[in-house]
C-alpha cells in the first residue's frame, strides 16, 4: 500500500530549516552577538564605560520585553508567519543600524529594533512549527526551532573569530553587517516559502492573563523564572568582557569560551526535556538552577579544561531550565490557555532581565571588576533554586530529590 505524506509533513521539511535560521537571527544575532562585540564597542566608541554599555544591553532586552507583550496581544489578529516576517524586517534593520552606528544613541536605536524584532520572531516561531508539523512530530519540531539559537550562537562566534583574523580584535561592525545580510536573506526566504503555508486562524480566544493561576505552584514557578532572567543575562552579557578584563584572556580566547556556551545550548533543550520526562519537571528545574548557580560563580576563578566544562554546563542549563519550566506549565494547563499563562511568567522574567545589563555594568565600574556582577548572578540563580524547592512534585514522579 502506498503511503501519502500529509501536506504538513512536506511543509515542515521545507520550512523548518528557515524557522531555525529565523530563531538564530532573533536571538543569536539580535541579542547574543552583543556579548561578543561589547568589549570592542566599549573601548572604541563608549570611552571604556561599562555602565553605558550596560544601558545598551538594557535597550535590547527592554525592547524584547515590550515586543513580547505586543506580540501576545497581536496574536488575536496576526498569523504567526506574518509576525515572523515583521520580526525579521525589524531585526535586519536593527542589525544594519548597529553596523553603521556612529555613537551611543544610534546604537541604542539599533538595539531597540533588534530587541523588538527578536520578540516578534521568537514568540510565534515555535507556534508556527507546531502548526505545520503532524501531531506526532510537534514536540520535535518545536525543539529543533530552539536548537537554531544554539547553532546561531556557535557559528556566529566562530565567524566573528575568523573575521577578526583579518580586521583585528577590536573590530565590531563587520559581524553585524554580515548578520544583517543573513537576516534579509532569511526574510526573503520566509516570505517565499513559509508565509504561504501558514493557515492558522489569528482570531483566537481573548488573552486571559489570569490563566497562570490554573498552574499548580505558579507563584514559586514565576519566582524561579524571574530569578533566571536576572541571573542568566548578567553572565551572557558580560562573560566575554569579564574574561578579557579580569582574567587576562585574549579576545579570541574569551570568544571561544562563549562559543562553547553556544554549542551547549544546541543540546540543552533536548537533553533537559528528556531528563524531565524521566525524573519529572520539578526535579529537572532544580537540577538546572543548581548548575546555573555553581557554574556562573565558578567562571570567576577556574581555568583550562575546568573552565570549558563549566561554560558548557552553564550553556546546557541556560537552554534546558526554561525547557523544563515550559513543559511544567504545559503539564498543568490546557493548550488553549497555555500562551496566555506562559506569557505572564515571560513578562515577569523579562522585567528581571532588563535590570541585569545596567546593573552588571554599574557594578563593574564601581568595583573595578566583574566579580560582584557574577556573584549577583549566582545569588539570583540560587534564589531561583530555593523557589524551585517548594514547587509541587510531579504526580507521575513522586520521588523526592
Amino acid at each position: 500500500m502506498t503511503t501519502t505524506r500529509s501536506p504538513s509533513e512536506g511543509a515542515l521539511r521545507t520550512t523548518l530549516p528557515l524557522l531555525m535560521l529565523a530563531a538564530a537571527v532573533a536571538q543569536a544575532f539580535g541579542r547574543f552577538t552583543w556579548a561578543v562585540v561589547l568589549p570592542a564597542v566599549r573601548d572604541t566608541l563608549l570611552g571604556g564605560d561599562n555602565t553605558t554599555a550596560g544601558w545598551l544591553g538594557f535597550a535590547n532586552v527592554g525592547a524584547y520585553l515590550a515586543g513580547t507583550l505586543l506580540v501576545t496581544l497581536a496574536s488575536k489578529r496576526l498569523r504567526p508567519a506574518r509576525m515572523v516576517q515583521m520580526g525579521l524586517a525589524s531585526s535586519a534593520l536593527g542589525l544594519t543600524v548597529l553596523a553603521l552606528a556612529p555613537g551611543f544613541w544610534v546604537l541604542f536605536g539599533g538595539q531597540v529594533l533588534a530587541g523588538l524584532g527578536g520578540a516578534a520572531i521568537w514568540v510565534p516561531a515555535p507556534i508556527l512549527a507546531a502548526e505545520l508539523a503532524p501531531p506526532a512530530k510537534r514536540g520535535l519540531a518545536v525543539g529543533l526551532v530552539g536548537m537554531g539559537i544554539g547553532l546561531g550562537i556557535f557559528f556566529s562566534t566562530q565567524g566573528i573569530a575568523l573575521m577578526r583574523q583579518f580586521t583585528g580584535d577590536r573590530s565590531w561592525r563587520p559581524p553585524w553587517g554580515v548578520e544583517a545580510a543573513i537576516a534579509l536573506i532569511t526574510l526573503a526566504a520566509v516570505t517565499r516559502w513559509v508565509a504561504p503555508l501558514s493557515t492558522g486562524d489569528p482570531a483566537g480566544r481573548p488573552v486571559r492573563f489570569s490563566s497562570l493561576r490554573s498552574v499548580r505552584g505558579w507563584v514559586p514557578l514565576t519566582a524561579s523564572y524571574t530569578a533566571f532572567g536576572l541571573g542568566y543575562v548578567i553572565i551572557l552579557t558580560y562573560v566575554v568582557t569579564m574574561l578579557e578584563d579580569d582574567r587576562g584572556f585574549s579576545a579570541t580566547g574569551a570568544t571561544a569560551i562563549f562559543s562553547v556556551m553556544g554549542f551547549a545550548t544546541i543540546f540543552g533543550g533536548v537533553a533537559f526535556g528528556r531528563v524531565s520526562d524521566s525524573v519529572g519537571r520539578t526535579h529537572t528545574i532544580r537540577i538546572g538552577f543548581l548548575l546555573l548557580t555553581v557554574c556562573g560563580a565558578a567562571m570567576l576563578f577556574l581555568s583550562g579544561p575546568a573552565l570549558w566544562l563549566v561554560a558548557f554546563l552553564f550553556g546546557l542549563s541556560f537552554a534546558g531550565a526554561p525547557t523544563a519550566i515550559t513543559a511544567y506549565v504545559a503539564d498543568h494547563i490546557s493548550p488553549e490557555e497555555f500562551s496566555a499563562a506562559f506569557g505572564v511568567i515571560t513578562l515577569a522574567f523579562g522585567v528581571a532581565q532588563i535590570v541585569g545589563p545596567p546593573l552588571g555594568g554599574w557594578l563593574a565600574d564601581v568595583t573595578g571588576s566583574f566579580a560582584w556582577a557574577f556573584w549577583v548572578s549566582a545569588a539570583a540563580c540560587g534564589l531561583g533554586l530555593v523557589a524551585a524547592m517548594v514547587l509541587p512534585r510531579d504526580a507521575a514522579h513522586p520521588i523526592r530529590l
